[in-house]
C-alpha cells in the first residue's frame, strides 16, 4: 500500500503533499481516507476521497487522481513550480492570444 502512495508522490515531484489523516487522533493512521493537501495563497485546500468498503487501493488511487485532474491540482502545481515574472507571463499570454487569433481568422476566411 505505501509503495503506491510513495510512487504517487514521486510522480508529482513533491508539488503536493500526500497525507493520510489520523482517524483516532495521534495513535495511528486510518486507511479509510486518502487526502492531498494543496496550498493556494495562505489557505490550504484539501482534496480527499473515502475508501469504500472492499475497494482496492488501485481503484481508490484512480478515483483520487481523477478528482485531482478535475480540480487541476497537479496542473497548478506544475505551473507554479518555477517563478515566472509578470512580464514573461504577459508575453506568453499575448503569444498564445495572437496564435489563437491567427487561427480564428484563417479558418473564418475558409468557411
Amino acid at each position: 500500500m505505501w509503495d503506491k502512495l510513495s510512487l504517487f508522490c514521486e510522480l508529482t515531484k513533491g508539488e503536493v503533499a500526500l497525507s493520510l489523516p489520523p482517524a483516532d487522533g495521534p495513535r495511528g493512521v486510518s486507511p479509510d481516507r486518502l487526502a492531498i493537501e494543496k496550498k493556494k495563497g495562505s489557505e490550504p485546500l484539501l482534496t480527499e476521497i473515502r475508501i469504500r468498503k472492499g475497494e482496492t487501493l488501485d481503484k481508490a488511487l484512480r478515483r483520487l487522481k481523477k478528482r485531482l485532474d478535475r480540480e487541476n491540482v497537479i496542473k497548478d502545481a506544475r505551473n507554479n513550480r518555477y517563478y515566472e515574472k509578470p512580464s514573461v507571463r504577459r508575453r506568453r499570454k499575448m503569444k498564445v492570444a495572437k496564435f489563437s487569433q491567427m487561427l480564428r481568422t484563417r479558418y473564418a476566411n475558409n468557411s
